[in-house]
């Protein structure tokens, strides 16, 4: 088989040879070996140094499948971006730490084949009750999983000639909030890349996950099962498009995706991607614990497989009733670790002027692990609290007493 002029293995591994050794804050982790022995390599962008902590973690795997040439494109153009000296790319990394696995399947990528050397569809080896059958898929989830990204992007090409691009996010945790913030990242790079002249991506909205039923055996499903990723799938036109263009549109759509882990576009009161907000809504969520991104990716963690594993809820009554905000916290049952730490996010319309923050009969002081926090918008408060307390166990209350017009106040003492 004559040799493709778009990258293969040999090409991604050529570049990752001549990147400069002495570069700053690039490493490069070999992750296992494909069937037939060739290296799976992993660059990692970031300081892994002081401040790490509170940085939002990335994910980005490509050439799962071998004959899909547009990934391993796609990837190489975002590392090349990420060692150039724009300030976009330095903005972006002072915030976050991107993984790049540009090619998941050396040996598909060599033989021009969808599947690995043992005909698996690594891709969809990822499954919620059984290991990976693949040692490339293996390699990837163990890396996946103790990595813990915030956002997972799988770039993936439509080698069979579709005349559209794609977007698909990836299944979601049904408890969490998350199918509405997927749609809205994917319909912002979807828009940016028709703005730039690329008019036909079709963004496919989230299902919810369905553990018994879900037959995808994606990885991004995996992590947002496990920790509450928000994980995107991108997929480019192999037949039309050209190789040039395969990097433009991709490049594009993924910066714009990795745009939202250094902002709070979604108005948490953090900056990084919105999936710390584990369960409800922003008018009153469950919310990570942790005044780092780290602190909060554990918390995330721990949050999401209690929720899975019992049923719970953090419920927001009338404040009108009894003329406070009243968050009811409570679970019928207790299986597995039960979280040490949670946080309570609730919004109150303005004009109100916040009086105490009382959890569970005791006031809470301003500040600190154990506090509250409250952050003056221009149409409301947020008060998050933040409880040093076991999430699970019979019913607790957070009050938040507070002045407003929009409530009747008569008769308060």
């Amino acid at each position: 088989m004559a040799k493709s002029a778009h990258p293969d293995y040999e090409d991604v591994m050529r570049f990752i040879r001549g990147m400069d050794a002495q570069i700053p804050n690039v490493r490069v982790l070999p992750l296992g070996h494909s069937v037939k022995g060739r290296e799976i390599p992993c660059v990692i962008f970031g300081d892994a140094g002081a401040g790490n902590g509170d940085k939002q973690r990335a994910l980005i795997v490509a050439g799962q499948h071998g004959n899909e040439e547009s990934g391993r494109a796609i990837a190489l153009a975002l590392m090349r971006f990420l060692l150039s000296d724009a300030s976009s790319a330095r903005d972006l990394l002072r915030l976050q730490e991107v993984a790049v696995v540009p090619c998941g399947n050396p040996d598909g990528a060599q033989a021009d084949s969808y599947h690995n050397a043992d005909d698996v569809n690594s891709a969809h080896d990822y499954h919620f009750d059984r290991a990976p059958q693949a040692p490339e898929s293996a390699a990837l989830e163990k890396f996946a999983l103790s990595f813990e990204p915030d956002c997972f992007v799988d770039i993936h090409g439509l080698s069979g000639g579709s005349m559209n691009d794609r977007i698909w996010v990836t299944p979601v945790l049904g408890f969490s909030a998350n199918r509405g913030f997927v749609f809205r990242m994917a319909e912002e790079a979807s828009e940016a890349a028709e703005a730039a002249g690329y008019p036909v991506c079709e963004v496919q909205p989230a299902p919810i996950i369905d553990p018994a039923r879900s037959a995808t055996g994606l990885l991004g499903e995996k992590l947002a099962f496990e920790m509450n990723t928000l994980a995107f799938g991108l997929e480019a036109i192999e037949r039309y498009y050209r190789e040039q263009e395969w990097c433009e549109v991709g490049l594009l759509r993924l910066l714009t995706l990795l745009e939202y882990g250094g902002n709070d576009r979604f108005g948490l009161g953090y900056t990084g991607y919105p999936n710390s907000l584990v369960s409800g809504f922003r008018l009153c969520g469950l919310l990570a614990h942790g005044q780092t991104a780290e602190l909060r990716r554990q918390s995330r963690g721990e949050l999401t497989r209690f929720l899975r594993e019992n049923f719970a809820m953090v419920s927001r009554g009338s404040d009108g009733v009894e003329r406070l905000a009243k968050v009811g916290v409570f679970s019928k049952t207790v299986n597995g670790k039960n979280p040490e730490r949670f946080s309570i996010m609730v919004r109150v319309k303005k004009p109100a002027t916040l009086e105490t923050v009382i959890w569970d009969g005791k006031p809470l002081a301003s500040g600190g692990e154990h506090g509250f926090r409250v952050l003056d918008r221009i149409h409301d408060l947020q008060i998050t609290a933040d409880i040093c307390a076991p999430f699970g166990g019979p019913l607790r209350s957070l009050e938040i007493r507070y002045r407003s017009p929009m409530i009747d106040i008569g008769g308060r003492k």
